[in-house]
């Protein structure tokens, strides 16, 4: 992904570390982790401290020679020449997730990035700007989403965010694009986006890949880009990596599964039973969503019980009715979408239900 990066390079530094993934780190498997940097200014001084997927810390000390310019350095899950490379595609729903935080003088961005193979310009990225203190997520044809702009939040440098991305495939067509979902974590409290869907995309790659989605040959791991002033340092950190495919096959029942547009009733109840592996206290509440926006109503009970009589407890989680009715034409037969996370893992499940109009 970052061989257009390379020809314009003043100077490149493949730095230090591959460890083979063991049992029991983030999937997929067998995945090498390299840290790689790619350097502008080759007189700035960088040291890495990789001790993933616990923690991985770049810092980046700019010389007299070096005011100004742009410094990139990545790491991710794979070797960038294919030879091990854990390929993340259109189809492959994940989830990942973690702990960020920059810390030094001058100006600095960096993030968590969702990154394709081609060139910086469509690499997607969570990012988080010391400088300004904005908080998005953007890169080429990923969806672009600010957290400052749409929940007035400002991150404050050497504070620690909380940044996830859930990539969903779904159909990889006009009707049903792929889709990722953001959320940030800061100061103890959870802001997210809603589920956005990708455009056509990726010019460079031939259909089916890059079109309705963008990860065909992708990569996943964490980017930073400081731009300092002589002398300045500055480090960004990254803890509590995960990575998750979004593999849970859920029961899910929607009731009741035909919905009136003048209904008296407040709200539809979605009942979901995990697998015999989880409990449904497993199921994070404050993630499910229903088509990728609709939010479970605050304001009603969530409860476990048994809806099919089967031996096997399930959630019970409402949603606004009117809302559901409003957003669907009556008469027809509509696919809703459940999704979420459930323990280190993520769901998402799809039922048909109908809208009359009566």
């Amino acid at each position: 992904m970052f061989r257009k990066r390379t020809i314009c390079a003043a100077t490149i530094i493949l730095m230090l570390i591959c460890i083979r993934v063991a049992v029991g780190t983030p999937k997929p498997n067998g995945a090498t982790i390299q840290t790689r940097v790619f350097n502008d200014c080759p007189l700035s001084t960088v040291t890495v401290n990789n001790n993933y997927p616990a923690s991985i810390q770049i810092t980046d000390v700019m010389s007299s020679l070096c005011v100004g310019f742009a410094n990139l350095h990545d790491w991710s899950f794979s070797e960038d020449n294919g030879a091990t490379a854990a390929v993340f595609n259109n189809n492959s729903n994940f989830h990942v997730a973690t702990d960020f935080k920059l810390d030094g003088p001058g100006q600095g961005v960096g993030g968590l990035r969702i990154s394709p193979w081609f060139s910086q310009l469509v690499d997607g990225r969570c990012e988080v700007n010391a400088t300004t203190g904005e908080i998005a997520c953007f890169g080429g044809t990923l969806p672009f989403y600010s957290f400052t702009a749409n929940h007035g939040i400002f991150y404050t440098r050497g504070t620690t965010i909380h940044l996830e991305a859930t990539y969903r495939a779904h159909e990889l067509v006009s009707t049903a694009p792929a889709s990722i979902r953001y959320r940030v974590v800061y100061n103890g409290n959870a802001y997210d986006s809603p589920e956005l869907s990708f455009d056509k995309g990726n010019g460079f790659e031939a259909d089916p890949h890059g079109l309705w989605g963008l990860l065909n040959d992708g990569r996943v791991g964490g980017y930073f880009q400081p731009q300092a002033n002589t002398g300045a340092a500055l480090t960004a950190s990254w803890s509590n990596i995960t990575y998750m495919n979004c593999s849970v096959a859920m029961n899910f029942t929607f009731a009741p599964q035909v919905v009136s547009q003048k209904s008296q009733s407040k709200w539809v109840t979605v009942y979901l039973e995990p697998p015999a592996a989880y409990s449904p206290r497993d199921i994070d509440t404050g993630s499910i969503t229903l088509n990728g926006s609709a939010r479970i109503a605050a304001d009603a009970p969530i409860t476990i019980g048994d809806f099919d009589r089967n031996g096997r407890p399930d959630l019970a989680v409402k949603f606004d009715s009117n809302a559901i009715a409003a957003s669907l034409t009556p008469g027809n037969s509509a696919l809703v979408t459940v999704s979420g996370l459930i323990g280190n893992d993520c769901f998402s499940v799809t039922n048909v239900i109908r809208i009359n109009s009566k």
